[in-house]
């Protein structure tokens, strides 16, 4: 492609000419190419792909603004790339909002205000710009990197993938949204690893309930003496983040007070560690990730709109496994390969009657519960001196109620041994027993802590609380 150049088109000779002076002595300095006509603009579409292109809608007086949508529709199906702004001479602002809705990029009436059209030069170039470096990426990239990384056959993932490629290229804040198991950790990592921070440090970090000052430490550090047990300097996460990538998993877990000090961070790239004066410039990009829902944490106070708005740039949703079976086989496939370099097991393969089952279930766990099956189920046919899993190896704990029954034997057990356990103090054996109800509760929710909290009638915080004593 040749340098960054802009096509300005109208069927007005003079006023393309008086646009392109006008531009000129303004300060544009990208190459400037005029055409009159559709088929001239086409042309030098093809031959010097500029990256926008200044588009009058009537360009044919017998077709009216039809002439300016048609050829608007041919830049777009030519070159995805080049951001199309439509000049209109109407006062109505209705055809150009029309011309928005069939992909320009903007619109401005006729005559033109030179200042504001530069700056909509300038953003459409932008965009053009990131756009073809992606385009670029997709073509240069071994595909089959990400496809061995991201797994899966259906259109979501597909979509999935395209996207990770896509924002890898910029730095703008993303949030990931999911439930439990979907695999947010693994599209952050993805996105880290296709994009433009791939060489530099990725830093995951999961909020706790350990203590403010602790939390307050993990992200901007500490200078010694600063807080109880803080005995020498410490560099926070989003120091050592500096020009990577900062993974905040759980977003909706992080104490206001932190949200509140991030939000600052984000705004001036500027951290100061607990008990310094110094201010530390910080430079990172920062993917957070969710399986809440995020209206509900928002209305619950447990997660500020503005630190929402600021995070979530940009949205990933990541669809549970039971909306997407057509990507149980090939993640089985995968399971069972990484399965094989691991242990002594020469399973390699399923069998239809044994995916259609596995397509049958609900996976309320998502991927990891059913990594979790194909590796028991894996162990067991290899067992059995099979080479594929059949329909009798696959198991998802059909005997429920008896499980149900066990665990409720011996979660009395644990309690009678706690309360008798004269080595614990009141408190200790309270909290243990608060412990054990809730773990209990945990595995009937699949460790989903929302619905665990609220079949308690706690919330969430309280439950995460006890579990961290």
């Amino acid at each position: 492609m040749t340098a960054n150049s802009i096509l300005l088109v109208d069927d007005d000779k003079d006023y393309t000419q008086s646009l392109k002076r006008a531009l000129i002595v303004k300060g544009i300095k990208e190459n400037i190419l005029t055409a009159s006509t559709p088929l001239e603009s086409i042309k030098i579409l093809k031959s010097k792909s500029p990256n926008v292109a200044i588009v009058d809608l009537e360009l044919d007086s017998s077709k009216g603004v039809e002439s300016g949508y048609s050829l608007l529709k041919q830049i777009l199906d030519e070159d995805k790339t080049c951001k199309v702004i439509i000049l209109t001479g109407h006062s109505s602002s209705e055809y150009g909002i029309k011309a928005i809705k069939f992909g320009a990029s903007n619109f401005l009436k006729k005559p033109a205000d030179i200042n504001h059209l530069i700056v909509l030069i300038k953003d459409a170039i932008e965009q053009s710009l990131m756009l073809r470096e992606y385009e670029n990426l997709k073509q240069d990239i071994n595909q089959k990197n990400i496809e061995n990384f991201i797994i899966g056959e259906s259109d979501e993932i597909k979509q999935i993938r395209d996207e990770v490629l896509f924002l890898g290229q910029n730095n703008s804040p993303i949030l990931i949204m999911g439930e439990t198991g979907t695999g947010k950790g693994l599209i952050a990592k993805s996105i880290h690893l296709f994009g433009k921070y791939k060489d530099k440090q990725f830093v995951r970090y999961q909020p706790n309930y350990l203590s403010n000052d602790l939390t307050n430490s993990d992200f901007f550090g500490h200078k010694k003496g600063s807080f109880t047990g803080a005995l020498e300097d410490k560099k926070g996460l989003l120091e050592l983040s500096n020009n990577g990538t900062f993974f905040l998993d759980e977003v909706a877990l992080l104490p206001i007070e932190i949200q509140i000090a991030l939000l600052t961070t984000l705004q001036e790239h500027k951290i100061r560690r607990i008990g310094d004066t110094k201010e530390i410039n910080v430079d990172f990009r920062l993917i957070c990730a969710t399986n809440e829902d995020i209206n509900e944490a928002i209305s619950d106070n447990r997660l500020r709109l503005d630190f929402y708005h600021r995070i979530a740039h940009s949205v990933i949703k990541l669809p549970p496994l039971r909306e997407r079976k057509e990507d149980i086989k090939p993640l089985t496939l995968y399971f069972l390969n990484e399965l094989s370099k691991k242990e002594d097991i020469l399973i390699q393969d399923i069998n239809k009657k044994a995916l259609d089952k596995l397509k049958a279930h609900s996976f309320k766990g998502n991927i990891r519960e059913l990594e979790a099956i194909i590796e028991v189920s894996a162990y067991k046919a290899n067992f059995k001196n099979k080479r594929v899993i059949e329909e009798e190896d696959i198991l998802f704990n059909e005997n429920k109620i008896l499980n149900n029954a066990k665990e409720n034997i011996s979660n009395d057990n644990l309690e009678n041994s706690i309360l008798n356990d004269d080595s614990l103090s009141f408190k200790d054996k309270i909290n243990k027993i608060k412990k054990s109800i809730i773990q209990n509760e945990l595995k009937k929710y699949n460790d989903n802590q929302m619905q665990t909290a609220k079949a308690l009638g706690i919330d969430r915080t309280t439950l995460i609380r006890i579990l961290e004593k």
